[in-house]
């Protein structure tokens, strides 16, 4: 019946239109009105403005790896929508609500051109789009290095598994698009350097005669790698013109300055157990606790029998995949009820669906006799991709494998349409007919309760939230002003916000030099109007490393030291320690704000 409806179109002028057009648009309508709503709602604990400082800074004129030592690069891609909304809102008051809305419209973008792209598979292309636009990594409802990364694969994975016409134009544009990738995050080149790799092994063997990977011919061709490394390079050109001519400056003395200082950073961060370098230690556990012990072994074990089977026994092959299933349902369940408490924050929920649904894909694959290849080198890439972003940050393994869920889910349409092609009499044929339309179902039924789970009681982006409240509470309260103003969040974080928004006012009066903000969450900094007298877009409290800054670039005049010292990082001390830090580097006036101190006319003493 499903596949009926797929192949039924009608015409509508010059336009011949599907059933699963209309239900695109129509979800399309539903997902754009339900997030646009939902933009609004939760605050994040300080990640959020983290990425807009970064660009206001680089709008006052600091550069990035001389002044900025964080090395935030995906604020390359953020700048123009910052300055954009900055236009908008008359200066930074409101801003994080106006970056949600842009948020926003580019994941429904994105919706659009999933579908476009794989529209001739019907109704599994409509599944494909909303599971790709429904999830907000890490309950991040805004542009960062993650989204950045992740939508760039995505267009790199569809030209190069997909689009089966792809002109040398379109490999050229894959190429630029995934130096994007790169350019947010360094640590996927290896994912190049692995391509290239196998390009080379690929060209050394087929000379000898012994065929390699001839099934990925497509993209392992040496004309392929060309237009991809054409791609590439003239990526990597504008990237470093443009920093060059707007971001860095010519002083290669404090870009040096810089690099060696992040290296310092990485280093100490690295012998206290959290490198942004390799996997953490830590990492398996975190795995191990986003879902039950029990589950996770269920699924695991089955994923291996599974593949066993294909070889075997393969009458088995259906009581595993019910199984399986089961498992599948189980632990989405388990962690819609139990993420926050497992893990004490968003990674659970927020990385659980991609990687659940990536891994599902190789079975499906595997029992497939009609495999499709391309299919499976999508499914491979991403997970490649997710893996090295996970070794080169402290993010999880699932954060990228979003892009891998589009394959899994065509994977899954491929294996059930062979088995009601090939289902042999006409009771399995109906049996896998009903399978079809109730694992597509089922597969909508997680998307919805998975949303309305993640935003209803999760509210989205708990963290902050929970902080303040010490439990959940109703997201009932608008903030009337600062950055934040135009959001809804708790009573308790709504009065943080304004009584943050009017202390950054009273700086912006007296701050003259510069500000440093002594705290992890640097929100101050948006609504002060002053130069950043830090050497870092969010504060790591390494003395040592703030003070090689400031005396390479220049003191602070007002230092704010917030009461609340959200200490969600080991590294930031708690407010009166750091205000005795400041006695000892130099004289000043002190003013009590409404949310922290405000030290006023600032002036470090000689030996400082």
């Amino acid at each position: 019946m499903v596949s009926r409806l797929n192949e039924r179109r009608f015409a509508v002028g010059k336009l011949k239109i599907s059933y699963a057009d209309i239900a695109a648009a129509a979800l399309f309508i539903a997902f754009a009105a339900f997030f646009f709503h939902n933009a609004r709602f939760g605050s994040n604990e300080a990640d959020e403005t983290l990425y807009q400082v970064v660009c206001y800074r680089l709008s006052r004129g600091d550069k990035l790896f001389a002044d900025d030592w964080m090395f935030i690069t995906s604020a390359f891609f953020q700048y123009i929508p910052y300055k954009i909304a900055c236009m908008i809102c008359g200066g930074t008051e409101g801003i994080i609500l106006v970056l949600r809305y842009f948020y926003v419209a580019v994941k429904m973008i994105f919706f659009v051109y999933i579908y476009l792209s794989l529209r001739s598979y019907g109704f599994w292309a409509v599944l494909c789009s909303a599971l790709y636009c429904c999830t907000d990594l890490f309950g991040m409802k805004t542009t960062d290095f993650l989204s950045v990364c992740m939508n760039a694969a995505l267009i790199t994975a569809m030209i190069l598994f997909i689009r089966k016409d792809a002109r040398p134009a379109r490999y050229v544009f894959a190429g630029f698009v995934f130096s994007c990738a790169v350019i947010v995050q360094p640590g996927t080149a290896l994912v190049w350097a692995f391509y290239c790799a196998l390009v080379l092994i690929a060209v050394i063997l087929n000379k000898k005669g012994k065929p390699f990977l001839t099934e990925y011919g497509f993209v392992l061709s040496v004309k392929t790698w060309k237009y991809l490394l054409f791609g590439v390079l003239g990526a990597a050109a504008l990237f470093f013109i443009s920093c060059a001519v707007f971001f860095t400056g010519t002083d290669l003395r404090a870009i040096a300055l810089g690099f060696e200082e992040l290296t310092k950073l990485l280093g100490r961060r690295t012998a206290a157990g959290y490198s942004f370098w390799w996997i953490r230690i830590n990492k398996p556990v975190m795995y191990a606790q986003m879902y039950n012990p029990l589950l996770t072994a269920a699924f695991i074990a089955l994923l291996i029998l599974s593949l066993v089977l294909v070889k075997y026994k393969r009458k088995l092959e259906k009581p595993i995949f019910i199984a399986l299933f089961a498992v599948f349902a189980a632990m989405s369940v388990h962690l819609m009820l139990y993420p926050v408490e497992s893990t004490g924050n968003t990674v659970g929920e927020a990385c659980s669906h991609p990687l659940l649904l990536a891994l599902m894909g190789i079975p499906f694959y595997a029992f497939t006799e009609n495999k499709n290849r391309r299919l499976f080198g999508f499914l491979l890439f991403s997970v490649v991709l997710s893996l090295t972003v996970d070794i080169f940050s402290n993010n999880t393994f699932g954060s990228v494998l979003l892009v891998g869920d589009v394959p899994a889910v065509l994977l899954f349409r491929d294996y059930l349409l062979e088995k009601i092609k090939t289902g042999g009499g006409k009771s399995k044929k109906t049996d896998y007919k009903k399978a079809y339309a109730a694992a597509l179902c089922s597969f909508l039924a997680f998307i919805a309760v998975f949303e309305v789970f993640h935003v209803v009681y999760m509210t989205g982006l708990p963290e902050m939230e929970a902080h303040f409240s010490g439990s959940f509470q109703p997201l009932d309260t608008e903030v009337s002003q600062g950055v934040y103003k135009g959001t809804v969040t708790t009573r308790e974080l709504a009065d943080f916000c304004e009584k943050t928004a009017r202390d950054a006012e009273r700086i912006r009066g007296i701050c003259k030099e510069g500000l440093y903000v002594a705290d992890y969450d640097v929100t101050a900094y948006l609504g002060a109007d002053s130069d950043v007298c830090s050497p870092w877009a969010q504060v790591f409290m390494n003395w040592e490393g703030e003070e090689t800054w400031w005396r390479a670039h220049k003191w602070p005049d007002t230092v704010y030291i917030p009461y609340s010292a959200l200490s969600y990082s080991e590294d930031v001390a708690p407010a009166d320690e750091k205000l005795e830090y400041f006695r000892t580097k130099g004289s000043f006036e002190i003013e009590e704000g409404e949310c922290g101190y405000i030290l006023m006319n600032f002036s470090p003493y000689p030996d400082a």
